[in-house]
């Protein structure tokens, strides 16, 4: 089927109807419910993605809804640089083409903000949100959108982007002076279309992306007796930066735990490493000293090695993000100071050498001091060198015992 627009798809007759032409059905039902809804003097711009970006919207669904979905990510509306570009929830045009490998043009809308054009695919700018989640996305799926979409898909509580006169995005719950019985008309038509997608998809479970996500459709479920276990997710907006952090740190330490396991198992320290820029691991290493009778054999300056291998150039090390299992030593602190990381994050204190505080603190005395957090998983990077240390190191130098010089008094008379 190749239809001319977004209406071709609807008017299709065939009686055996697929699952993502039912989707696209219900998607516009609740379009052509909220088209002629008057947002208030707040919104100066109401933006309907799936119609001027049927071709990229038509595409997505075609590859990745094609059966029922146990889970649904479902977050709150489309933003200016994502969805609103291309039709794609969260869809920051860099993961759209390369993640999802989407095609298609967009039409011109008939009324935009002048700040905001709608560019489609070839948008350049970046939306925070949308890179966040789909290199989340990738990276539980090892980089294959059909193996993320096996059993999950992304969907939007409320369809269209709403704009000020700024070409600033309004929400859902941002919007005020509505007419009286306008806001309660939007949410019954946003929940009678989710229940229809719920249904149609099979799901099991709503993974709500930000809060006010999660308390509409909580309060639907518990309203409606649904079946579906509704789980919560922060938002991956610039403007929820603690968490999003904090759970960037864990994912990429839960990598690094494991190379530290590895390294416990080949009679190594167990420390792990990895350089992250982006969304790429570009960097990993483990602890080599035992095996190698080198000193300078730290999982640090492994990755260190392996990026100058790679990149043969230093301006790479300007976006790294140095995540590692144990409190970098005062050695492997000093190179990644000279080598200006972007950050540095680790499990466990380093109590013997190390030099992010513990011991010394590199960053105290260093000309271009780098961001510094610990405590990630902390615990499993102890119980980790406890196991080693609980041990024998067959590697380790003879240990020196210190004895009393015996001195001769001598009396002079």
């Amino acid at each position: 089927m190749n239809p001319n627009t977004i209406h071709d798809v609807c008017s299709n007759k065939t009686t055996l109807e697929s699952l993502s032409e039912s989707f696209l059905k219900e998607e516009l039902s609740l379009y052509d419910k909220l088209k002629k809804v008057n947002y208030g003097p707040k919104v100066k711009y109401v933006l309907k993605p799936v119609e001027y970006a049927w071709e990229i919207h038509w595409d997505f669904l075609q590859k990745y809804c094609r059966s029922a979905k146990k889970i649904l990510f479902l977050g709150m509306n489309p933003g200016p640089w994502g969805m609103m570009q291309n039709g794609i929830p969260f869809g920051e045009s860099s993961s759209a083409r390369d993640f999802l490998r989407v095609v298609g043009s967009v039409k011109t809308p008939p009324s935009f903000h002048p700040t905001r054009p709608i560019l489609g695919l070839s948008c350049t700018r970046s939306e925070v949100s949308g890179k966040r989640f789909w290199g989340l996305a990738s990276h539980l799926s090892a980089g294959d959108p059909l193996l993320f979409f096996e059993h999950s898909f992304v969907y939007n509580y409320f369809p269209f982007c709403l704009l000020d006169e700024k070409g600033k995005n309004v929400t859902p719950p941002e919007l005020k002076g509505l007419e009286a019985g306008v806001k309660e008309y939007i949410e019954q038509a946003c929940d009678a279309s989710l229940i229809d997608v719920l249904k149609l998809l099979q799901v099991e479970v709503i993974l709500t992306i930000g809060r006010y996500a999660q308390n509409k459709v909580q309060g639907l479920v518990n309203k409606r007796n649904l079946p579906q276990l509704v789980v919560y997710m922060p938002h991956p907006s610039p403007r929820n930066p603690a968490r999003m952090e904090e759970l960037f740190n864990e994912k990429w330490m839960k990598v690094a735990i494991e190379l530290a396991e590895k390294a416990l198992a080949q009679g190594e320290v167990p420390v792990g490493c990895i350089f992250v820029r982006g969304e790429e691991i570009i960097a990993k290493g483990r602890n080599d000293v035992n095996r190698t009778r080198n000193a300078t054999r730290h999982a640090e300056m492994i990755c260190i090695d392996e990026v100058f291998e790679r990149f043969k150039a230093t301006d790479v090390f300007k976006d790294v993000s140095v995540v590692v299992t144990v409190e970098p030593c005062i050695m492997c602190a000093g190179a990644l100071h000279d080598l200006g990381v972007c950050s540095v994050v680790y499990g466990c204190a380093n109590d013997r050498f190390g030099g992010c505080g513990s011991v010394f603190d590199v960053a105290a005395v260093h000309h271009r001091p780098v961001p510094v957090h610990g405590g990630v998983f902390a615990s499993k990077a102890m119980e980790l060198l406890k196991t080693f240390y609980m041990g024998v190191n067959p590697n380790a130098p003879p240990a020196k015992v210190k004895t009393r010089k015996k001195t001769e008094c001598k009396l002079v008379s």
